[in-house]
């Protein structure tokens, strides 16, 4: 879901299942999979993350369908709304 929020492009199931030898799985808080590339730097599971400013365009917050695990409170709200 996160690559078609970043794309925009639909029905990308094939193309992930083509990619998942090269990806490493992780099994997100909600039990979604979620992937990776393998040599990716990755902390301990213990370790907070720290506090950072995210520009209004920042790709953190425009490339994930689901961004509670990145901005936490309240129903989920449209970051930007494109005019067309």
């Amino acid at each position: 879901m996160d690559v078609q929020a970043w794309s925009g492009l639909t029905r990308l199931g094939a193309v992930v299942e083509k990619l998942r030898p090269k990806l490493v799985a992780f099994a997100g808080e909600d039990g979604r999979e979620l992937f990776d590339i393998p040599d990716a730097p990755r902390p301990a599971e213990d370790v907070p993350a720290p506090v950072r400013f995210l520009p209004e365009f920042d790709n953190i917050t425009l490339a994930h369908a689901n961004r509670t695990r990145i901005i936490q409170g309240g129903p989920p709200k449209p970051l930007l709304t494109m005019p067309w």
